[in-house]
């Protein structure tokens, strides 16, 4: 996931409509899981 994917989801969100907060969360969750499976690499 890019930023310019998460500025697309904002700009454009899917049918299925998320509360924003919901939405951040996700998105950093999906991030910060990404950095500690690098770390851990």
């Amino acid at each position: 996931m890019k930023f310019q994917d998460i500025y697309r989801f904002f700009q454009d969100p899917p049918p299925v409509y998320l509360e924003k907060e919901v939405a951040v969360c996700y998105i950093l969750a999906i991030l910060l899981k990404r950095e500690v499976l690098t770390a851990l690499s």
